[in-house]
């Protein structure tokens, strides 16, 4: 009869050991994943504004007659520099409320259609 209750004392215990470590480790996990989210968004943050400051892409907004011929730049660029995330599917360059260009890359486009920007500004 001593056995069994010491028994069933320690394996509550072992349970409430068990559930607290548990608790704290998913706890840590969370936060961790929190983290690297924030961190991946604020890499992605700052990217954006290096591609803002590119030549290549204040043309359309600058200067819409040269826009049209530095459009296929402007794909060879964001290709080149999206190759590796695979995360982006659409850029889109918009002023004022105005889509200027939308380039959607061929992972993201339905079979078919090639990942082609394209230019919606009066000039294009």
């Amino acid at each position: 009869m001593v056995t069994a209750a010491l028994t069933g004392v320690i394996a509550v215990n072992a349970s409430r050991v068990l559930h607290s470590t548990l608790e704290n480790a998913l706890s840590q996990q969370i936060r961790q994943g929190s983290d690297l989210f924030l961190n991946f968004l604020k890499w992605q943050s700052m990217n954006m504004e290096v591609w803002d400051n590119q030549p290549i892409v204040k043309v359309f907004f600058k200067s819409p007659a040269l826009a049209v011929l530095s459009r296929s730049g402007l794909e060879a660029y964001l290709s080149r520099t999206c190759d590796q995330a695979p995360w982006i599917a659409d850029i889109l360059l918009v002023d004022h409320d105005t889509v200027l260009y939308d380039h959607a890359f061929p992972r993201a486009r339905p079979s078919g259609n090639p990942g082609r920007g394209r230019c919606f500004g009066p000039n294009c």
